[in-house]
């Protein structure tokens, strides 16, 4: 059996069912673990099972089951299987236009399927040695009590861009990680130990991608990661007509833009998670007069960056026209 650790779960529609795709992290390397033929499923009042069976006797590909459960009020309840997320949706509107309750709709399949094997974040499988990507259907359990604070040694990679001003434009990407650290400068130039130049910016995004293939990291790092860093290269790829590849197995990564919430996005990238400073420090209670990189890592690490001001933007692009080496050294020093 292999010790593994949760990294990422999703999960999606399909003919068979709901498919749910896991990925681990092991002592071995990622892992990717595929659970098919898997159903939505909530809980209503048996008292109501007649009712609902009528209500819903139009939609398709679902199932009705007493099971040993109540609710808060000691009322029965039956199961509701549903073998699309659409559909089991389509319910739930139908419930609420006619006041039928209904529990436990907010649990999502991914999370449902680990609580029912007391799979929190460690677990162990099978993995053979020529294991296919994905393995499909392992038995997944969870991990036994005398390893249960098992950890793997995480790879992470911490990110930092150069942009114009508007973020429109590209001007290099900086890596910091364990395989090497690397800038890729969009421009002219003689490459070095560090800086690879990238005849423009469609190039400098595929030698970035291809640097994530090599290095493998499980955990993305950075400064307002998710809300530029990565925002950015994704409204970068869209107007070049290439694709952010961020996440394992080929696998494409998912956006969620937020009309509330002051705006924000979030990302999901199958296989690896990203990890944004600035979110973290808050969520430890660090408490800080400014959340910008020069004022923390000031604080934090007794560092600066190597641009100061409120002319840094006009000096970032000063140097990316006349010393491409220089805005290499600030980009590298920011991750």
């Amino acid at each position: 059996m292999t010790n593994a650790f949760l990294l990422t779960r999703q999960w999606r529609d399909t003919r068979e069912g709901v498919a749910l795709d896991l990925w681990w992290a092991t002592e071995q390397g990622s892992c990717w673990t595929q659970i098919t033929g898997q159903e939505v499923v909530f809980f209503v009042l048996r008292e109501q099972a007649e009712e609902i069976q009528t209500l819903i006797k139009r939609l398709r590909q679902w199932r009705m089951a007493e099971v040993d459960l109540k609710t808060f009020l000691n009322k029965q309840v039956n199961a509701l299987y549903f073998k699309s997320h659409r559909t089991a949706r389509d319910a739930q509107d139908i419930f609420k236009q006619n006041d039928i309750a209904y529990w436990e709709s907010d649990i999502r399949p991914p999370e449902r399927y680990l609580m029912e094997r007391f799979v929190t974040a460690g677990a162990q499988f099978d993995v053979p040695d020529q294991a296919p990507l994905p393995m499909v259907n392992p038995r997944i359990a969870p991990l036994p009590d005398d390893q249960s604070l098992w950890r793997p040694q995480l790879r992470m990679l911490s990110v930092d861009i150069e942009t114009t001003m508007d973020a429109k434009q590209l001007y290099s990407i900086g890596v910091w990680c364990d395989a090497g650290n690397k800038v890729f400068m969009v421009g002219d130039g003689v490459d070095t130990d560090i800086v690879v130049f990238c005849s423009d910016e469609k190039s400098c995004l595929q030698q970035f991608f291809l640097f994530l293939q090599q290095a493998d990291p499980d955990v993305f790092i950075g400064w307002n990661l998710v809300q530029f860093d990565l925002l950015v290269l994704e409204n970068i790829c869209q107007r070049l007509g290439i694709e952010l590849q961020l996440g394992r197995g080929t696998q494409s990564i998912h956006w969620r833009h937020e009309e509330n919430d002051g705006g924000r996005s979030f990302v999901v990238i199958p296989g690896r998670v990203a990890l944004d400073g600035i979110e973290l420090l808050k969520a430890a209670n660090h408490q800080f007069q400014s959340y910008s990189l020069q004022n923390v890592s000031r604080e934090l690490l007794g560092e600066s960056k190597l641009l100061t001001g409120n002319d840094r933007g006009d000096d970032i692009t000063r140097l990316f026209k006349e010393d491409k080496l220089a805005l290499a050294e600030y980009n590298l020093r920011d991750c």
